[in-house]
């Protein structure tokens, strides 16, 4: 009986150790996911601000 109370006890820690890694990898994926998003959205942004940037440049050297 003992034997079986240790096997089972390893077992319950393997289990949860298992479990534990595979939320952390989880977290990590959806991690890695909200990084790729919030990358797209900043090289979005800067794409469409490049055309202001550059009227404002030549407006500014036109008047100058």
């Amino acid at each position: 009986m003992r034997h079986t109370i240790a096997v089972v006890a390893v077992c319950g820690t393997v289990i949860a150790v298992t479990n534990a890694q595979a939320d952390q990898a989880a977290q990590d994926r959806a991690r890695a996911q909200q990084d790729a998003a919030n990358a797209l959205v900043e090289a979005e942004a800067d794409k469409q601000a490049g055309p202001d940037r550059e009227a404002t440049a030549k407006a500014a050297y036109e008047r100058s």
